[in-house]
């Protein structure tokens, strides 16, 4: 019996991933013939950052060319982050200890900020700038979020998490930010005053967080078997991802469908879309890859619906998502 069961539950498994309808991709191309350490798309898909070794460009998805480029030799930090804001006007990159935003119409160096938490040790571990690109919020190794206000010249500093806060999500501008940590926290709180709102405890680390654009529900996994949508006000489970893969786990995501459906991807190739209400797997696919260890770095919705992905590739793909795609 003790073998017997394993072997039903896999051929269960196997069965109904071949039942899954299969993503195409529409279109797609390759941005840089290099390998990316990051990636962001702006909220509307219509320009994408891209951080290299080397530079940091931004570009055109619909027309395809270059908007700026900064070689990164000026700065004495190999950087690791980028994040661009919502309208579209500043990038920020960061390293290890400081963080750099560039004015995208000037492309001047607008400032430069020395990151410090509340250990000596301190080292960044997530970048992102709010909406008009007055605020930015970086995560740090010891569990310290730290806001910088651009327009005041102030710092502050949020002890949340015990560890690396691996996300940020903000929610109206940067009044509220969603962090998620590796020591699986994931918590809600006010930037005003420092309190928390909501939390939610899972059994390791974080492995993906996404909030939906209007903010009212979350989706976390660790890199167990937790792969849960909460309601973002009471933390109530709104459902639960009928995923039994073991060792995988997900990555980059987005809400579609008014926040009906979850596309997501997993540290490989791998993508899936998610039914909220049922839990269920309802399409499959991957994306295109050129190197053993392509990833989906950044996912986006465009307004017709469709979904793009940029991957460690370089390479931007466009998504069709049906919206009565059910199993």
């Amino acid at each position: 019996m003790k073998v017997i069961l394993p072997l039903i539950a896999s051929i269960l498994i196997s069965a109904c991933s071949r039942d899954i309808p299969q993503l195409k991709a529409l279109k797609s191309f390759q941005f840089l013939a290099t390998s990316l350490l990051e990636a962001d798309i702006s909220d509307d898909a219509s320009i994408l950052a891209l951080l290299s070794v080397d530079t940091i460009s931004v570009w055109s998805i619909e027309t395809r060319e270059l908007i700026q480029r900064w070689e990164l030799e000026t700065l004495k930090g190999h950087q690791y982050f980028v994040s661009l804001s919502k309208n579209k006007q500043f990038v920020a990159s960061a390293d290890k200890n400081k963080v750099t935003i560039f004015d995208l119409r000037t492309k001047e160096i607008k400032s430069t900020w020395n990151i410090n938490g509340f250990s000596s040790l301190s080292k960044i571990t997530s970048l992102k700038l709010n909406d008009d690109g007055k605020k930015i919020f970086i995560g740090l190794n010891e569990g310290t979020i730290v806001q910088i206000d651009l327009n005041n010249n102030t710092k502050s500093l949020f002890k949340m998490h015990s560890s690396n806060v691996s996300f940020l999500e903000l929610a109206e501008n940067g009044k509220y930010v969603l962090s998620a940590s590796v020591d699986g926290s994931v918590i809600l709180f006010n930037t005003s005053t420092g309190n928390k709102l909501s939390s939610v405890q899972a059994n390791t680390r974080i492995t993906s967080l996404v909030l939906d654009y209007q903010s009212s529900q979350f989706f976390y996994s660790d890199a167990l078997n937790k792969h849960q949508v909460i309601d973002l006000k009471n933390s109530t489970v709104i459902s639960s991802l009928n995923y039994f893969e073991r060792f995988k786990y997900f990555r980059k995501g987005i809400f579609i469908n008014e926040g009906k459906k979850l596309f997501n991807s997993t540290p490989k190739n791998q993508l899936a879309i998610w039914d909220i209400k049922t839990g269920k797997q309802v399409q499959k696919g991957n994306i295109k890859s050129l190197s053993f260890g392509s990833t989906v770095l950044d996912v986006a919705l465009k307004e017709n619906n469709d979904v793009l992905t940029i991957s460690s590739d370089g390479i931007i793909e466009t998504w069709h998502i049906s919206e009565n795609s059910q199993i």
